[in-house]
């Protein structure tokens, strides 16, 4: 038994030694512990999603619908003027969503069985389809919300009717049994409003309710079709906005995932190569090497070269098979060419960087995998960045991962032009040379 825990006190004693193993053991999971606690909070919920708004109607009825939107807390709303603008926003992924309110909105919802307008349009970012969703429902909900608030006062709509009536009566491209279906509807219905003074009155004391016009009970025709049978009075049509002139992308599912799938090969293969390197210091390879007629800047050139034609490949070769099996056709391939380059570029400098954090194979391995883990949760590679709290999409900017995704995504659908996608190939080059010399630096400063 004493050797027993002699032995055990040893492991202890060499674990608290290494100080990469301690962290990786007790301070990455309470890193992950926290992070993913603040993106599922489950007293806040995800944040307000941004949603951009274009007010064609400007009436009364408009503003209270994008108003009982707000209202909700689920998205933050801003006004746009022009409709190309507010889809030029979703397309870049600065909005989830943008709504028109169409002009004639507000006639319509006063004249509610007569006037009809053009759908509402929600368009909508294809990555966040579920934001897109949420939204819908609600402005259904907000459009029979209204109606609901109508027939509670009977009075308020019986006028709407009247007019609705006139408007019949004098359409000439109605036809006669038409005029005469839609009459007798409108007619029916304003004779029952007239004879209860509120609905809502009506609900609540069923026992009171007379019988309608006519003798017929209450319900007795619900299993019979209406008169205004099919009738809605408003739709939303919804459409995905990338780059493509039609509005559709074909199939926008792996137009979506293979992005995100190339990032992950690319934290692969960044991985394994940093961990090659610390078991070749680790078993004086380099050391060896640098006996040889090659300068200390050729081993690390070499091993920057494989890790970056490697990367390549590997996002080659997901790009094939999302072409040939999928139908994902980019935008542009000399603009994806450029986001995969300067991707690769990105992850070889941050490979060179996690090679000289940990001293053995099994430290190089925990610490960088946990490295690359936590970019991938902060850069939208594991979870969607609309969950996040405010303050940690700023820290995400940090994230390769984001900058990455940014860039392939609007290369493939997103349709970004030159001058869009620079950004995030600036950064990510940026930051690729910056730990890549840092990297080497230290490795030389080592003499390894």
């Amino acid at each position: 038994m004493n050797e027993m825990l002699a032995l055990a006190c040893k492991d202890l004693r060499l674990l608290l030694r290494d100080k990469v193993g301690f962290i990786f053991v007790f301070f990455f999971p309470l890193v992950y512990a926290i992070g993913f606690g603040l993106m599922f909070k489950g007293q806040e919920g995800p944040q307000a999603v941004p949603i951009v708004y274009v007010d064609e109607d400007g009436t009364e009825a408009s503003r209270e619908l994008l108003a009982s939107l707000g209202a909700t807390g689920d998205f933050r709303l801003t006004r746009s003027e022009d409709r190309a603008a507010a889809e030029d926003l979703v397309r870049r992924g600065r909005k989830a969503a943008y709504v028109v309110v169409p002009q004639g909105f507000g006639e319509a919802r006063r004249r509610m069985f007569f006037t009809q307008c053009a759908p509402l349009e929600l368009g909508a970012d294809p990555s966040r389809k579920a934001q897109a969703g949420m939204l819908q429902g609600l402005l259904l909900q907000s459009v029979f919300g209204g109606m609901s608030k109508a027939f509670k006062n009977p009075a308020s709509i019986r006028g709407a009717i009247q007019e609705d009536l006139e408007s019949i009566k004098a359409d000439p491209e109605l036809s006669a049994p038409k005029k005469l279906m839609l009459g007798t509807f409108l007619a029916g219905l304003d004779a029952f409003l007239a004879t209860v003074p509120s609905v809502q009155q009506l609900l609540q004391n069923p026992a009171e309710a007379e019988p309608a016009a006519g003798g017929a009970e209450p319900g007795v025709a619900r299993d019979e079709p209406a008169a205004g049978s099919g009738w809605q009075p408003l739709s939303v049509v919804i459409r995905e906005v990338t780059g493509r002139k039609t509005g559709v992308l074909p199939p926008a599912t792996f137009a979506i995932t293979f992005p995100q799938s190339i990032s992950w090969a690319l934290i692969g293969c960044a991985a394994a190569f940093a961990i090659s390197i610390v078991a070749e210091r680790s078993g004086g390879t380099l050391l060896r090497l640098q006996t040889a007629p090659v300068s200390r800047g050729h081993v690390l050139g070499g091993k920057a070269l494989a890790c970056f034609l490697t990367t390549v490949a590997a996002s080659g070769l997901l790009l094939v098979v999302a072409r040939v099996a999928f139908g994902v056709e980019p935008q542009s391939w000399l603009l994806l060419a450029l986001a995969v380059v300067s991707s690769c570029a990105c992850f070889v400098g941050i490979m060179m960087l996690l090679s000289v954090i940990g001293r053995t194979e099994a430290a190089a391995a925990g610490i960088g995998w946990a490295v690359m883990l936590v970019l991938a949760m902060l850069g939208g590679g594991m979870m969607p960045r609309d969950f996040m709290p405010g303050f940690m999409k700023t820290i995400s900017h940090v994230s390769p991962v984001k900058w990455a995704i940014q860039a392939m995504e609007g290369a493939i659908w997103r349709g970004f032009g030159p001058s869009e996608m620079l950004p995030a190939c600036a950064i990510l080059l940026t930051l690729g040379l910056a730990t890549f010399l840092v990297g080497a630096r230290m490795i030389r400063a080592e003499g390894a």
